[in-house]
């Protein structure tokens, strides 16, 4: 399935062919979807294999709408290996010693980790079964993440080796396409025909008789359909790594979060120092939140006013549980606190004359 792209600044939109023309699937920033893919908890794509693989044996003539709807559509390269394992294990020839090979030969890395495996240590094409399957793929899927985590790295992070840190993004990844180059390997980025530009309309019209100019501008005019400049790619691969290129010659800005260490795009303002996702297992809570909680307690932890509002709260509270002093007038005691260590740190009143009334209640001598 081609994918077609369409640039306007450091947003992009891309679009795949359906029955009704070209469908929008995504619309965001350049390097969005990318980052998404690299830090994808690749569980719910072996979930999603599986179930694909039980479904398409037993189904007589499987399509690919049927399966790619119930895909991950937040993320296009999710949906991306979902066609090319439907494509693999509906293939005639998956199960014959010429396709085997054909497999084994396309997924050389792939395959040869999965032998090394008791369980497939003898597997031939008369033996070949979901598990080595979905295997391939999700170590596909694993390798494909680190590759692309490790150019981004390479481009983006300002802590790399000396002799890089002066070169931008795009000196960098000019460098390591040469460096391929040198190696003998395919260029990925400056250098590959993976990819053409072309005019592309969004909708499909069929003409009634022979081809009729007048026929087809009133087709035009009704429908009013999207006539642009589009990237065509022919492969998820090949647009993952358009994508890195376009996100380190566009400038987009890349951050590492400071609670997670995963890379992200700021959204609004560029300070921001933690990203939005969710943490593993809660999902109620993100890098934003619990960052900004750890911000807010080192600043309590430091900050002078706030380490005398805590030893006194924590005094004065010690004698509700000891039962010398009631709860209400702590409660009183605590609100007119809160108030005056407000009012000092906003400047409004005097650190020693905050710390005097915090004290109140015991001889207080003035520090020198």
């Amino acid at each position: 399935m081609s994918y077609y792209l369409k640039m306007n600044n450091d947003e992009m939109a891309i679009y795949i062919n359906s029955d009704k023309g070209l469908l929008k699937r995504y619309e965001g920033i350049v390097g969005q979807q990318l980052l998404d893919f690299i830090y994808y908890d690749l569980r719910k794509l072996n979930d999603l294999l599986d179930k694909t693989y039980s479904l398409a044996t037993h189904m007589r003539n499987p399509g690919f709408d049927y399966f790619l709807k119930r895909a991950d559509d937040t993320n296009i390269y999710f949906r991306f290996f979902v066609e090319l394992f439907l494509e693999t294990i509906t293939s005639d020839t998956l199960k014959t010693k010429k396709g085997f090979e054909e497999l084994c030969n396309r997924f050389i890395r792939e395959t040869t980790i999965l032998k090394k495996e008791a369980q497939f240590a003898d597997i031939s094409y008369r033996s070949i079964s979901k598990p080595f399957l979905i295997g391939i793929f999700s170590l596909h899927a694993m390798g494909m993440q680190e590759f692309m985590k490790t150019q981004l790295e390479f481009c983006v992070n300002s802590n790399s080796e000396m002799q890089y840190g002066s070169l931008s993004p795009t000196e960098r990844l000019y460098i390591y396409e040469q460096w391929r180059k040198a190696k003998g390997e395919q260029p990925l980025y400056f250098e590959t025909n993976s990819f053409f530009s072309q005019l592309v309309i969004t909708e499909t019209f069929k003409l009634n008789s022979e081809f009729s100019i007048e026929e087809l501008a009133n087709m035009i005019k009704a429908k009013k359909p999207e006539i642009t400049e589009m990237t065509v790619l022919e492969t998820g691969w090949a647009l993952m790594r358009y994508e890195l290129m376009k996100m380190v010659t566009q400038g987009v800005v890349v951050k590492k979060c400071a609670n997670c260490s995963r890379y992200f795009i700021p959204g609004g303002r560029s300070d921001t120092e933690y990203c939005s996702r969710p943490l593993e297992g809660q999902a109620d809570k993100t890098c934003q939140i619990v960052g900004a909680l750890a911000k807010h307690q080192d600043k309590i932890k430091s900050d002078p006013v706030f380490k005398e509002y805590k030893k006194a709260y924590k005094r004065y509270h010690s004698r509700v549980r000891t039962g010398s002093m009631k709860q209400v007038v702590f409660f009183e005691w605590s609100e007119q606190a809160q108030e005056k260590r407000d009012q000092c740190i906003a400047g409004k009143l005097d650190f020693d004359r905050f710390v005097e009334w915090l004290n109140k209640d015991r001889v207080y001598k003035k520090r020198i």
